[in-house]
């Protein structure tokens, strides 16, 4: 559920999704969003190559109603980036109340993690294969990362969260908590 693009690591969840497929007959790897077309028809040539050409759905971009309706729908969220500056998608999955594995390249997953919220796997197809498979292994651990992750988004990343931090911000720069300094 996010813009394909090569640091998305789309590559890397497709690789991993292979090694666990066969194990769990019943799982479905849906991809959401649209991209280079060259990088599109290259991550479903591996996934061809891989034998997943009937276990992935590639949805094309979803939005409004298809958005909330494919995060509802989902028992899990993984957004295995080689780089995020912040993680718009991770959040909204968050606050979908999903449990989320991402990297710690994505700046939202490495500050959620710690409460946790997120799980944290490795840029490698057998680490995140391994972390997929431990969170479909454990309904409680799906559970407490869906409740510790609805209650970060909510508390801290809501406009009402961020409202109130701006409001501070301001409060402390129109009293001079915090200096500036010019060079």
């Amino acid at each position: 559920l996010s813009r394909v693009d090569v640091k998305k690591g789309l590559d890397l969840l497709i690789a991993a999704f292979a090694l666990i497929a066969a194990k769990h007959a019943d799982l479905r790897l849906i991809i959401c969003g649209e991209g280079d077309p060259m990088l599109l028809a290259a991550l479903r040539q591996q996934a061809e190559v891989l034998g997943l050409k009937g276990r992935i759905t590639w949805a094309g971009q979803v939005s409004g109603e298809m958005r909330l309706a494919a995060f509802a729908a989902a028992e899990m969220f993984v957004l295995p980036s080689h780089s995020e500056n912040f993680g718009i998608a991770l959040l909204e999955a968050m606050a979908a109340g999903l449990p989320c594995i991402s990297t710690d390249q994505v700046a939202l997953a490495v500050d959620a993690a710690r409460v946790p919220a997120v799980v944290i796997a490795k840029q490698d197809p057998p680490r995140l294969a391994q972390a997929i498979e431990e969170l479909l292994a454990s309904e409680t651990q799906r559970q407490q990362l869906s409740h510790a992750a609805r209650r970060l988004a909510r508390e801290d990343y809501s406009l009402e969260a961020m409202g109130r931090g701006l409001h501070r911000l301001y409060q402390d720069v129109t009293h001079g908590s915090i200096s500036s300094t010019s060079e």
